[in-house]
């Protein structure tokens, strides 16, 4: 990874939709590159509209280890690298919600 200075979104159970507070600055679709230990892991693509929010949907979080650290980067419609302040790594934390 390029850049050290990231912005941790939090921690969220493995089962839930993850509002990542990021908002879209462009319409059309916006690639998320996931990496975990610094390896690619997968990749989501969210067609949003100016103003909309990314929320990583739950069935796709699901698929990811219970208890990880994801980092991420979102990929712009015009291939710029979404920045949020001065950030342009994100991450959040999983972990196993039992009831």
């Amino acid at each position: 990874m390029e850049n050290c200075n990231i912005l941790h979104l939090g921690e969220f159970p493995h089962d839930a939709d993850i509002n990542t507070g990021l908002v879209a600055v462009q319409d059309g679709v916006h690639t998320c590159k996931l990496f975990i230990a610094g390896i690619f892991f997968k990749q989501l693509e969210y067609d949003l509209n100016i103003g909309d929010t990314l929320i990583f949907e739950a069935t796709e979080i699901s698929k990811i280890n219970e208890n990880a650290h994801v980092e991420f980067i979102v990929v712009q419609p015009d291939t710029t690298l979404f920045v949020s302040g001065s950030f342009r790594w994100f991450s959040f934390k999983t972990y196993i919600n039992i009831v």
